[in-house]
């Protein structure tokens, strides 16, 4: 295990992220000889890779519904409708971000914390 010190380093100590990376790279280089029994050669690490990628479940291409939780019922309302324009189409993170800086653009208030779900399935169903 690797267990470099990070005495007074916070999680959103984002400013110092090449100081700490390196005590981490050299807290790893102190174990080498421990971690280098779990190294693989390359035609390992391509099957690992493989076999990894061949687990993983595919995620639906098309939406078939939104719901909107997190903001009160008006927000809700106009982000849902903002949303819903999207449903049958892509659910690529990139085009629901978009989806969300327009509907933020629209609201007066600070973008509150908001949690979106789509599905493929009826509601209730994922």
């Amino acid at each position: 295990m690797i267990l470099p010190s990070l005495a007074g380093v916070s999680g959103s100590d984002y400013r110092n992220n090449e100081a700490i990376a390196r005590v981490g790279y050299e807290a790893a280089a102190a174990q080498a000889g421990f971690l280098r029994r779990f190294a693989l050669d390359e035609g390992a690490w391509q099957e690992h890779l493989a076999a990894r990628q061949a687990r993983r479940r595919p995620v639906p291409a098309r939406s078939a519904f939104v719901e909107v939780t997190g903001v009160p019922d008006r927000q809700a309302d106009r982000l849902r409708r903002v949303l819903e324009r999207r449903v049958g189409g892509s659910l690529d993170p990139g085009t629901i971000e978009a989806a969300l800086t327009e509907w933020s653009a629209r609201v007066t208030t600070p973008r509150p914390r908001t949690a979106w779900r789509s599905g493929t399935g009826p509601r209730g169903c994922s």
